[in-house]
């Protein structure tokens, strides 16, 4: 008997040991959960419901183009099943490999949907998948107020920034959330513990359905997107919500790819005629536009980025033809780090645009090429895998992040977004920019045609959003599809209260009703959009989009972070108080865009204007003054 209480005490001590081994080194893949031995699971508890609400306060519904599978009738299922193979039959190889699994997993599930047994069937049941666990920080408000003084230029704090390791230490849950949670999960069958993320704030778990419904109390259905049936099948909550432990309500925000569905417009990316053929946008007329200034040599402290998502991957040899035709210097020896899937032999449009125009304008400078994956895993939700990715990273990750995909505001959940903006936090406290492009739909319509959708990422305030230019005679206005207006979930900052006001005080302005006065204003910047010659499979292509406009500007970034560090400064890290109290008001350090608008009808849209508006905001960069102003101490 003594023996036997030995070998169980060591055996629960060497839980507790690799426990906190596993976390403090950030997690690993495939972790098992370990148990601490002096907690145990409540044998009686109540379940709290977690409905999903805007940050508005409204409920977000099942969107109405998602239609639960086991609705349609037989009739119906075999058409959608035809039409899906229909379209895989008329695609290309590529194309038709990439989309294989999706329509196996949807074979199986047609079949199955056309018995009578579906929800009680070992395929249903035992199917595996993935979903994310945000636990609950600390130090938030600590965090914050590092992030005011860090960020203000006018502030003695001001790029004193704490390390990565500083941050997770701040931040972290406590380890009574982590062995909570983790030790809930043990109870369970059929529960893997994917992945820890650094900062020890996220968990990924993969598991059964059955498991899942028991875990949350909810019954996970299978939905289709009615117009675009190649999204493949994923698995939501029937009833749009999920619930929790009563103990466990103050250890979790929020439980991620149980109610929310995959975005429609996650890809901002759109290849478009040239609108001016004899203007045909390559590094080269990018550097002379913007008055680029290259530093000499290569970079040894200084790092880029660009993030993609679902099934977005690059091609090596299509990025050495690029450097080739349009003389990159030093394109192919610049260090390329992949962090994540790729598939060479798929390159897509987007994700060719992003790293070619990138590396061709921010020459020289090692670059990281940020991949999530693609749609099969029921369609997680992809920023919060970018936000473990870069946590991940730690202080060896890029300083400046270039991502040109985005949502729409009203469709994201009040506690996810802003956990997002949590994450944003910590990669500016740290000394990080990132940059979004701001969508391609203008001001973007509501369905009742009666308010403007805005966009998210694009309209947090802690990111520089940009928008997109074309060709006006010897300069640029805006294009008419450059996304920008106000933001319904966040209040506009301080540091840009005086511009936006100035903007709103003029004529010629949409009635209020179609948008939040007080809002958040974006786009902050621009840059041209239109026309980016771009070599895909072997061949060049014209490709426009805020998102050739976003790593146009983020390249520039780039490059002013090269010239600092060189300099023995720090990075510029969190852009937009300093570009609104310093760049804004020096002369010629941008190019005011005065001519265009982006409506988007139904609903009215704005104008361009001097000073900042909600098309290009404060203008497209002349890196000449910039650098003047960067290199300020």
């Amino acid at each position: 008997m003594i023996q036997r209480f030995f070998i169980y005490s060591l055996l629960a001590l060497c839980f507790v040991l690799l426990t906190d081994y596993i976390l403090s080194c950030g997690g690993h893949q495939h972790v098992q959960p370990k148990l601490k031995a002096s907690f145990t699971v409540p044998t009686k508890f109540s379940w709290v419901k977690r409905e999903t609400h805007s940050l508005a306060g409204t409920p977000i519904s099942i969107p109405k183009q998602w239609k639960a599978l086991h609705q349609f009738s037989q009739e119906k299922l075999l058409e959608v099943f035809y039409q899906v193979h229909s379209i895989a039959s008329n695609t290309d190889d590529k194309k038709a490999e990439m989309i294989q699994p999706r329509i196996q997993h949807f074979d199986k599930t047609i079949k199955l949907l056309t018995s009578n047994d579906y929800f009680s069937n070992e395929f249903y049941l035992k199917h595996e998948i993935t979903f994310t666990i945000a636990l609950k920080q600390k130090n938030i408000n600590k965090l914050k107020e590092k992030f005011e003084t860090v960020s203000d230029p006018f502030h003695e704090d001001y790029t004193n920034y704490l390390t990565m390791k500083e941050i997770k230490n701040l931040i972290e849950p406590t380890k009574e959330t982590i062995q909570t949670v983790l030790t809930w999960l043990k109870n369970y069958n059929d529960i893997s513990v994917e992945k820890i993320s650094k900062h020890n704030d996220f968990i990924v778990v993969k598991s059964t359905i059955e498991t899942i419904n028991q875990l949350f109390n909810i019954k996970l259905v299978p939905f289709i997107h009615q117009n675009n049936v190649l999204y493949g099948v994923v698995f939501r909550s029937e009833s749009a919500s999920y619930s929790l432990p009563d103990y466990l309500v103050h250890h979790i925000d929020f439980v991620s790819d149980l109610v929310k569905f995959p975005s429609e417009q996650l890809l901002w990316k759109k290849s478009v005629p040239p609108r001016n053929p004899q203007v045909m946008v390559t590094p080269s007329f990018l550097i002379n536009k913007y008055n680029i200034q290259l530093p000499v040599g290569p970079s040894t402290k200084n790092r880029q980025s660009c993030a993609q998502f679902l099934d977005q991957y690059y091609s090596p040899s299509d990025l050495n033809l690029f450097f080739n035709q349009f003389n990159v210097l030093n394109g192919s020896k610049t260090p390329l780090r992949v962090i994540g899937p790729n598939n060479p032999n798929q390159p897509g449009v987007e994700a060719s645009l992003d790293i070619q125009y990138l590396m061709g304008v921010a020459q020289n400078i090692p670059t990281d090429f940020i991949s999530t994956g693609g749609r099969v895993n029921n369609g997680q939700e992809p920023f919060i895998d970018w936000a473990i990715t870069v946590q991940q990273q730690g202080d060896d990750g890029a300083y400046t992040h270039s991502i040109s995909y985005g949502d729409v505001e009203s469709t994201i959940p009040r506690d996810y977004a802003e956990r997002m903006n949590n994450e944003l936090i910590k990669l500016a406290v740290s000394g990080r920019s990132v940059l979004f492009a701001t969508g391609d739909d203008g001001v973007q319509c509501n369905a009742a045609g009666t308010r403007q959708e805005p966009n998210f990422p694009a309209g947090s305030p802690y990111v520089l959003s940009v928008g997109a230019t074309e060709p006006y005679g010897e300069g640029e206005k805006s294009t008419s599809w450059s996304g920008g207006g106000f933001s319904n979930y966040f209040a506009r900052g301080a540091f840009q209260q005086d511009a936006v006001s100035a903007y709103l005080r003029g004529n010629n302005l949409p009635p209020t009703s179609y948008f939040n006065a007080t809002g958040r204003g974006y786009p902050d910047v621009a840059a041209y959009g239109v026309n980016f010659s771009v070599i895909v499979g072997g061949l060049s292509r014209p490709v426009g989009g805020t998102s050739a406009a976003a790593p146009t500007f983020a390249a520039v970034i780039s490059l002013l972070n090269e010239w600092r560090i060189r300099n023995n400064m720090k990075p510029l890290g969190y852009l937009n108080k300093w570009m609104y109290s310093v760049v804004a008001k020096t002369s010629g350090a941008l190019n005011d865009v005065t001519v265009g608008s982006n409506n988007t009808p139904p609903c009215p849209g704005f104008q361009c204007a001097q000073g900042w508006d909600p098309v290009t905001g404060l203008g497209t960069p002349n890196m000449r003054v910039l650098l003047q102003l960067a290199l300020q101490k």
